[in-house]
């Protein structure tokens, strides 16, 4: 579970485009974008299954040069569950509404 520090610096660095998440990308294109995600397993496939991740990203510095249909290729990433989730996007519109008032 990421505390509120490490979700405050994953807003900021969303909302400058610093990060990559599979809402960035149509669904279909999710695992051309995180190809290292067909390599799951099926102990984490049921986990998948019963808890799925409600977001999925990576560091834009860790893009693999190529692309597929303009979108970038990463071969690691990290997940959110739900509630961490609820929390980011939260502080997203923190930064956003402080990024307004300047």
């Amino acid at each position: 579970m990421r505390n509120d520090e490490e979700l405050k610096k994953l807003a900021k660095d969303y909302k400058f485009g610093r990060i990559f998440t599979d809402r960035d990308a149509p669904a279909t294109m999710v695992l051309n974008c995180f190809p290292v995600l067909r390599f799951l397993g099926e102990p984490q496939l049921r986990r998948w299954r019963r808890r799925p991740p409600a977001l999925i990203y990576e560091y834009m510095g860790e893009r693999n040069p190529n692309s597929v249909n303009g979108y970038p290729v990463f071969f690691s990433c990290y997940f959110l569950n739900k509630r961490e989730f609820a929390r980011f996007l939260t502080l997203v519109a923190k930064v956003e509404a402080a990024l307004e008032s300047l």
